[in-house]
């Protein structure tokens, strides 16, 4: 089980890989995120729930959602209630 300190630091690095990430620097967000994860994977999966719950999805995610929406609603269309 990591100590406190451990799970800090892991924390503090994945914090500060996201905010690389928000800034458009991937290369420095995936080597923070590499460190923390060989820290403790726990905290840094807490830090992205945490995160993930805190924000809205982004466009991206909107759209891609939209589209298999409306994919799905097409492969629904003309079949009977309970058809599937």
């Amino acid at each position: 089980m990591p100590q406190p300190d451990t799970a800090s630091e892991a924390r503090a690095l994945a914090m500060q890989a996201l905010e690389a990430q928000a800034a458009g620097r991937d290369d420095a967000a995936d080597a923070l995120f590499a460190r923390a994860q060989g820290i403790d994977p726990d905290a840094v999966a807490e830090v992205l729930r945490e995160y993930d719950a805190a924000h809205e999805p982004d466009s991206r995610d909107q759209r891609t959602f939209d589209s298999d929406r409306v994919e799905q609603h097409h492969d629904l269309e003309g079949k009977l209630p309970g058809e599937g």
